[in-house]
């Protein structure tokens, strides 16, 4: 995380501003406990798309893992995709730090994109830092 920070601040010149999203620690944890299934179905001109998500919590290390499938219902067969991965989440005082080090600053935090989205309403941390 360190090295990747360090690179993005190198590519920025003085006064740039870098913008990115981690996933925010505090906010999955408590969202995951209460909702670590996901699933939702939409119909597409290629037949019914099957999303599911199922999450675990690795609380020691604050890290998601997860199991998604993605399954393609047409003409009576299923066409369907796993993925396992692992997704590494952040607090706001990790990031200050790595920022730190990595001489960026930080600007600005959000709970999305869109700035009208309230604080604590996502499992997102927006961070718009710069290089001074």
């Amino acid at each position: 995380r360190d090295a990747a920070l360090a690179a993005l601040a190198g590519a920025l010149a003085a006064g740039g501003v870098l913008v990115f999203d981690v996933r925010d620690w505090e906010a999955t944890q408590h969202r995951r406990t209460a909702e670590p299934v996901h699933e939702r179905a939409i119909d597409t001109p290629r037949g019914r798309l099957v999303f599911r998500s199922e999450i675990r919590l690795d609380h020691a290390r604050r890290r998601l893992l997860l199991a998604e499938r993605h399954a393609l219902t047409a003409d009576g067969a299923t066409i369907s995709a796993d993925h396992d991965f692992v997704m590494g989440c952040w607090t706001r005082d990790e990031v200050e730090a790595r920022l730190a080090r990595a001489g960026l600053a930080p600007v600005e935090w959000r709970a999305g994109y869109d700035p009208a989205t309230p604080a604590g309403a996502t499992d997102r941390l927006v961070v718009v830092a710069s290089r001074p």
